[in-house]
């Protein structure tokens, strides 16, 4: 382990919490569900090997607990991102941190966890509905890859079950355009739906488009091509189906709430390319679907609260 390079005091903090996606890791140190803003650090996944070289750049500050929240599968106290060859247990966390406890959960555990701890105004309403302020929640996030899970309330604290929605297959509404087909017929929610899925619509559709696909919808609002608005829309649009689809199968009366870096990217079109629409069109029960609000979480470091609420469950629980 390499030798704690923070500018601060590392005693005033009892957990480390780490957000591993896709692309990116983010670390910080948290008293209690509080995480200091000041000790975020960001990494990029492709300079490193592994997570605990990530973890080590960071520094040693000697916690007594650590949790991780990674883009992949957890079983057992163990997980795999799926999108990067990585794998880390609980016990590898604990001998490598020198933590007495640790935690592995999935990123969308934490995403939901952090739910009650994001300041409403880092949120942006997509349409209002009817939320219950006791329902159950939804959190959908479209980043590198897709998942989404319900948040339910269980003993005064939020509950969140593992999901891996993204790898579902998708039923694309008014079928699927020829550019888009696979070659092996199966098609799955994140094959559209994630930042993989955006540069595949931007090349059938859109071939014309030469950017950087991470700023298409801030181009597409300076610079409304006709081109990228029919590959907008029809991603827009299949985002908008399948999260009205995983409503109608959670029922989350508490809200939907959009998380990741695609999601907020296309925070500011979603109506305008026919988000709502989409979500609501489904048969006889289109005006039931008017219950549920949807909102885009802008708090880009919402999962690790996520992870500092989940740590202190732990220590309630010990």
């Amino acid at each position: 382990m390499l030798a704690a390079k923070q500018g601060f005091a590392m005693a005033a903090f009892s957990s480390m919490v780490v957000d591993v996606g896709g692309t990116n890791t983010r670390i910080a140190l948290a008293q209690g569900r509080a995480v200091r803003t000041d000790t975020i650090k960001t990494f990029t996944n492709r300079e490193f090997d592994s997570l605990f070289k990530v973890i080590d750049a960071y520094g040693d500050p000697q916690v007594d607990r650590v949790c991780v929240d990674i883009a992949g599968p957890v079983k057992d106290g163990q997980g795999s991102l799926t999108n990067l060859s990585w794998t880390v247990t609980e016990d590898q966390l604990c001998a490598h941190t020198g933590a007495k406890k640790s935690l592995l959960i999935n990123d969308m555990q934490a995403q939901g966890y952090a739910l009650d701890e994001v300041d409403p105004r880092q949120t942006v309403d997509v349409f209002p509905g009817k939320p219950a302020t006791d329902g159950t929640r939804l959190v959908v996030n479209v980043g590198t890859g897709f998942n989404a899970s319900p948040v339910y309330r269980f003993a005064d604290r939020p509950f969140v079950p593992e999901n891996e929605a993204g790898h579902v297959a998708l039923a694309v509404p008014r079928g699927l355009p020829a550019q888009l087909r696979p070659p092996n017929d199966f098609l799955s929610i994140e094959d559209i739906l994630s930042g993989r899925g955006l540069v595949r619509v931007l090349e059938g559709l859109a071939p014309g488009y030469q950017g950087d696909p991470g700023s298409v919808f801030p181009t597409f609002q300076a610079t409304p091509t006709e081109e990228l608005h029919a590959a907008l829309s029809f991603f827009v649009q299949v985002l908008g189906a399948v999260t009205g689809d995983l409503a109608l199968t959670h029922l989350p009366r508490g809200g939907v709430f959009l998380v990741g870096g695609v999601a907020l990217g296309a925070a500011p079109v979603l109506t305008q390319l026919g988000f709502q629409d989409a979500f609501r069109a489904k048969g006889r029960f289109t005006e039931f679907m008017d219950q549920f609000s949807v909102h885009v979480n802008l708090d880009p470091v919402a999962a690790l609260k996520g992870c500092a609420v989940a740590l202190d469950a732990q220590a309630a629980a010990d």
